[in-house]
C-alpha cells in the first residue's frame, strides 16, 4: 500500500569512464527523491536541475577490470512512478574547515532559493520503457485540455462541428425535398 503511493523503483546505470565496455545496472526502491541545492560549482535554482544533479554525475568506484578504483558516470531514471512523489531539497552539508579564512568545520545551511512549479512534470527523469507507456496518457491530456479550452472560448468541439455539419447537410435535403413537393423552385419564390 505504501509503496503504491510512494515507492520510486529507479534503474541506475553505471558506466566506467576508463573502459566504456564496463557498465553495471542496478534497481532499487526508494521513497523519496532529493533535490541537490548545490554540488560544488553547480547550483539549482528550480527543482528539475537539483534533481538531475541528484540523478546524473560522476562517482569513484572500484573497477573489476581495472583492478583499482575509476571515475564512473552515473544516470538514474525512473522505473515506476507513484501516486506521490516526495522531494527532499538538501538544504544542509557539511562544511570543511578553512584555515585562510579561519572557520571551523561544521553543518551550514545552504540560503539559496529553489523554484518548483505547482504541478511537477517526472516525464524527463523516467526510463524510455515508462515514457512509452506515458506518451499514450500525455496525447490524450492533451487533447482533452485543447477540447476544453476551445468550448472555454466560445468555439466548438470536433464532435459538435461534425453533429452541426451534419444537421445542416439535413436541412438542405429536406428543403430540397420540400421544393419538389411544391413544384417551385427557390428562384420562382423569390419573384413572386
Amino acid at each position: 500500500m505504501i509503496k503504491d503511493l510512494f515507492g520510486l523503483e529507479m534503474a541506475t546505470t553505471h558506466t566506467n569512464k576508463e573502459d566504456p565496455t564496463e557498465v553495471t545496472h542496478m534497481s532499487e526502491d526508494v521513497f523519496k527523491l532529493t533535490c541537490q541545492i548545490e554540488n560544488g560549482n553547480n547550483s539549482a535554482n528550480t527543482l528539475q536541475e537539483g534533481l538531475k544533479l541528484n540523478l546524473e554525475g560522476d562517482i569513484e568506484k572500484n573497477s573489476p577490470n581495472l583492478g583499482r578504483d575509476a571515475v564512473w558516470s552515473k544516470v538514474t531514471k525512473v522505473n515506476r512512478l507513484p501516486k506521490y512523489v516526495i522531494v527532499n531539497f538538501m538544504r544542509f552539508y557539511w562544511k570543511e574547515a578553512n584555515a585562510a579564512s579561519g572557520t571551523e568545520a561544521g553543518k551550514a545551511k545552504i540560503l539559496r532559493q529553489v523554484t518548483f512549479p505547482k504541478v511537477f512534470d517526472m516525464f524527463e527523469f523516467c526510463t524510455d520503457e515508462l515514457k512509452s507507456s506515458l506518451i499514450q496518457g500525455r496525447d490524450m491530456e492533451t487533447k482533452n485540455r485543447a477540447d476544453e479550452d476551445e468550448v472555454r472560448l466560445g468555439g466548438k468541439t470536433e464532435e459538435e462541428k461534425k453533429a452541426e455539419e451534419a444537421k445542416g447537410a439535413a436541412d438542405v435535403e429536406m428543403a430540397d425535398e420540400e421544393e419538389k413537393k411544391d413544384g417551385d423552385t427557390k428562384e420562382e419564390r423569390e419573384k413572386k
